[in-house]
């Protein structure tokens, strides 16, 4: 999955959910957007902006989070396809900011090791 930046067509101040796809009519995905409409950019990924009615505000910390991910899965979602999912939740105006989702895991993993690997040989 691309990291932050690699959606360019996508407007970074809106709340926006991303996963590999190439049919933007889909119930998984196009009844979790709904109403708002689905897209396709880079011509492999499926995104739409996050409905209000899928985000939420902890109101001890005051960030912002979004249960889309669990109904895109309630919804039909082939997680034995592809378990990536990128969520870019920033609720515009807010003055608050935060991120969910994002790079799988194996990947963060290998940037450590090659971070460290670096710093050792003192590139």
């Amino acid at each position: 999955m691309p990291g932050e930046g690699s959606f360019p067509m996508i407007p970074q101040t809106i709340d926006f959910v991303v996963a590999p796809g190439t049919n933007a009519s889909v119930p998984w995905i196009a009844e979790c957007c709904a109403p708002n409409a689905v897209s396709i950019t880079n011509r492999c990924y499926v995104w739409c902006q996050i409905p209000d009615s899928r985000l939420h505000r902890d109101e001890s910390s005051g960030k912002w989070s979004s249960d889309i991910g669990n109904c895109l899965v309630e919804r039909g979602r082939p997680l034995n396809e592809s378990n990536i999912l990128w969520t870019h939740v920033i609720k515009a105006g807010s003055g608050a900011a935060g991120r969910q989702g994002g790079m799988p895991m194996g990947v963060m993993a290998w940037g450590v090791v090659g971070l460290a690997l670096a710093a050792a040989l003192g590139l």
